[in-house]
């Protein structure tokens, strides 16, 4: 006899909480300007990718009046679908972003490009990077001198 393993979290606790997710989303991009705002990753299986989508048009229905610039985004990427939210007058990020995912570029240049697209501070970025460097070292991004 197996024991599963109990974590609390249900089917409906966990839609709530990604649901949550995507207003918070939705909000980053039509209110705050970001360019592009993610909601979640999940495994990407047979028939997931068309549920998610559903579930993020569903979302840009609800609460506040909707604003037709916000659209839904999903990727695949090493067996997971990665989704959420972009600004229509944005939509050449999401090509940038797939550039980016598949370049070969060093890690800290990867995350400062990452945290640009996804309307992060530099000093926000930054403090990432440097966490990040002390998990894996690697060479850090110089700051540009001042003219």
């Amino acid at each position: 006899m197996s024991k599963k393993r109990q974590t609390g979290w249900t089917t409906a606790t966990m839609a709530a909480y990604m649901h949550g997710r995507a207003m918070s989303a939705i909000d980053q991009v039509a209110m705050l300007g970001k360019p592009i705002a993610q909601v979640g990753q999940d495994r990407a299986t047979r028939g997931r990718k068309a549920q998610i989508l559903q579930n993020l048009r569903a979302c840009l229905g609800l609460g506040r009046e909707r604003d037709k610039n916000v659209l839904p985004w999903i990727r695949e990427r090493n067996g997971l679908l990665v989704y959420g939210y972009y600004h229509r007058s944005w939509s050449w990020v999401l090509e940038l972003l797939n550039f980016v995912s598949e370049a070969d570029i060093p890690r800290p240049m990867y995350h400062a490009i990452n945290g640009l697209l996804f309307g992060y501070r530099l000093e926000e970025i930054q403090k990432y990077i440097d966490r990040e460097m002390k998990k894996k070292p690697a060479r850090k991004i110089k700051k540009p001198r001042r003219a």
